[in-house]
């Protein structure tokens, strides 16, 4: 895992191989993404077992797995949904970073084309 929160790898050969990514929210600090992902590890197995491919939202992570490549494919239909109801706690402070993301991601985005 980067100091990001980020982190993806294959393992396997050919028709065997598995692919993980993670990643934690922006204002998670780094033993907290950890402790999430090594949580959400342990979850996705237990609820998704023998599963060719899961993908799990938690609080403060996301953990994704699967037997295809996943970077660069999106996986857009999860069979479970569990959402947080909550508000942030500073909604003017939330849509501030999360307009600053989203500009991050759309120059890196027209960099990439």
């Amino acid at each position: 895992m980067d100091s990001f929160g980020f982190y993806n790898s294959s393992i396997g050969l050919n028709s065997d191989t598995v692919s993980v990514i993670a990643q934690c929210r922006g204002d998670v600090q780094l033993q907290a993404c950890r402790d999430c992902i090594t949580n959400a590890t342990r979850k996705i197995l237990e609820v998704c077992p023998y599963k060719r491919w899961a993908l799990g939202y938690y609080d403060r992570c996301m953990l994704r797995y699967s037997n295809e490549s996943i970077i660069g494919n999106v996986a857009n239909q999860p069979g479970r949904i569990l959402a947080n109801g909550l508000n942030a706690s500073s909604s003017d402070e939330f849509m501030g970073d999360l307009r600053t993301l989203l500009e991050s991601l759309r120059s890196q985005a027209s960099v990439r084309k």
